[in-house]
């Protein structure tokens, strides 16, 4: 299971166990056990905290990775054509591209050519 789908699937499960009643997931009460309770929510919270980056992080780069995929299409006819034929799925793969300083000053036919030797 991606770390996302679990993160949400536990936040969700959280905002509805009032509904559900207390044996759902286990989460101590405060007022029935103060002292799990108190111990706990911290931990849980924090962990939300260091997990939270690295999610979304995950979900930036599987992005990133997928607007790639799509434009190899795209990169091809671009190359083959020397810039004459430009595809909606190159162009959003330059845009996405382009905002890595690595690629900032790099032509249109350059990143297609990475797009184009970047694994499938």
């Amino acid at each position: 299971m991606k770390a996302a789908t679990l993160v949400a699937t536990l936040l969700f499960a959280w905002a509805i166990q009032p509904a559900l009643g207390r044996d759902f997931l286990g989460f101590p009460d405060f007022d029935q056990e103060p002292l799990e309770a108190s111990t706990f929510y911290p931990i849980f919270t924090t962990i939300g905290i260091v997990v939270s980056p690295i999610v979304s992080t995950q979900l930036t780069i599987d992005e990133m990775r997928y607007k790639l995929v799509l434009a190899r299409d795209d990169a091809a006819s671009f190359v083959a054509s020397n810039g004459e034929i430009r595809g909606a799925f190159l162009q959003a793969a330059l845009l996405a591209l382009r905002e890595r300083p690595e690629h900032a000053a790099d032509s249109d036919l350059r990143l297609a050519q990475v797009i184009l030797a970047m694994p499938p």
